[in-house]
């Protein structure tokens, strides 16, 4: 008896296969110094300017921070070109107090019209790294500061710093009453040369 040969059916068999998405290249830049981007729900982050892979026509939340200014979320669609961050500076600030009170404070050469203990609030433009405080009150020694910016506690919504100064005298203000001849005191009423008089030995 033959030995049957073999039987052979062919299964339709349909292959998927699971193709990448396409990534394409977007970079993030920032208007401040030193700003970290960040493509929120991905591993991707890094200094701005930064090149995001992105898939192509999905959209990301993006976050870029810097310190001393507000964090700016951007909406990027993948193969945008470029996105930029506009990033606006926090307010500073600076709480001063001085001993006694009562000096005018003055920001960067600007009277503010306030005495202290006041707190000053400023906006400072991008790049500038210090501002400039000057006290002054009648009778004392005016006082100067200047202070950098990178010393400002960042807090939420602003930069914090607190400058409390003693002022010290003026020299005219501890001057004696009376005295305007570099500290030796100054004659008193109705005294006169020693020199003799000559007409007084003259007299009989």
């Amino acid at each position: 008896m033959p030995t049957p040969g073999p039987t052979w059916s062919t299964l339709g068999t349909v292959a998927h296969e699971r193709t990448s998405p396409e990534l394409l290249d977007t970079v993030i830049e920032a208007s401040a110094e030193g700003a970290i981007v960040k493509v929120v729900g991905t591993d991707q982050s890094g200094p701005a300017p930064f090149t995001a892979k992105l898939e192509k026509g999905k959209r990301y939340n993006v976050r870029v921070s810097a310190r001393g200014y507000a964090v700016s979320e951007l909406d990027v669609k993948g193969g945008d070109p470029k996105q930029t961050a506009m990033l606006m500076a926090k307010p500073c600030a600076i709480a001063i107090t001085t001993d006694p009170s009562g000096a005018t404070i003055s920001v960067d050469g600007d009277a503010t019209g306030h005495n202290t203990p006041f707190e000053v609030l400023i906006t400072t433009p991008a790049g500038k790294t210090s501002v400039r405080i000057v006290l002054r009150k009648p009778g004392f020694r005016p006082i100067t500061r200047t202070i950098d910016l990178a010393k400002f506690t960042e807090e939420d919504t602003r930069m914090a710093f607190k400058l409390d100064e003693k002022m010290s005298l003026s020299p005219a203000s501890t001057q004696p009453v009376g005295d305007t001849r570099m500290g030796k005191p100054a004659p008193s009423a109705g005294s006169g040369s020693a020199e003799p008089d000559p007409e007084f030995n003259k007299r009989p």
